[in-house]
């Protein structure tokens, strides 16, 4: 049996890996998907009555399934959008220089975006109570159970709370109009 905090590790490497093929344009795409994805379950959750009651008085498992599908579709929105500013990357992929540089932002970019997606999940798992009977919650006296509910506290959903989800998605978008200009 893997635990989830292995599990966390690997997907963070395997998105990182990712990155570095989709390049940094696609992956910040992809990073700011996933901030409105948890900024959008988060949004419902507070602001929308019927949504709120709904996920107060559900089941664990239809309260993991309805936030991880928002996420998930919002970030497979933000997987399938092309890249826009594509005449910029083309320019200085014709440099070596800017070939590196675009490597490296794409594997952080790619990182930064297993850490988003995953790190949700598992939060959404976790806040769920894991309410699959396949999955175990994290055991503090096995190995590898005390830093999983240590790394728990600093997954996404738990560090973008407001007032700081909103500053995150002001600068996000300020980069994005940047880009355009």
């Amino acid at each position: 049996m893997i635990s989830f905090f292995s599990l966390f590790w690997i997907f963070f490497a395997l998105f990182a890996v990712i990155g570095a093929t989709r390049g940094r344009t696609k992956e910040f795409i992809v990073a700011l998907s996933a901030i409105v994805g948890i900024f959008l379950n988060l949004l419902l959750e507070t602001y929308v009555p019927f949504y709120r009651d709904l996920m107060l008085t559900a089941y664990p498992t239809t309260l993991f399934i309805m936030r991880t599908g928002i996420l998930l579709a919002v970030v497979i929105m933000g997987f399938v959008t092309p890249s826009l500013p594509q005449v910029i990357l083309r320019a200085q992929e014709i440099r070596p220089v800017g070939r590196l540089r675009n490597l490296f932002w794409g594997t952080a970019l790619g990182a930064l975006n297993g850490y988003l997606i995953i790190g949700s999940i598992l939060f959404y798992l976790n806040s769920a109570g894991y309410p699959f009977p396949f999955m175990l919650a994290p055991d503090p006296s096995l190995p590898g159970g005390e830093m999983t509910l240590n790394m728990i506290a600093k997954l996404p959903p738990a560090v973008l709370t407001p007032p700081g989800i909103y500053f995150v998605l002001v600068i996000a978008f300020v980069i994005v109009i940047g880009a355009f200009i």
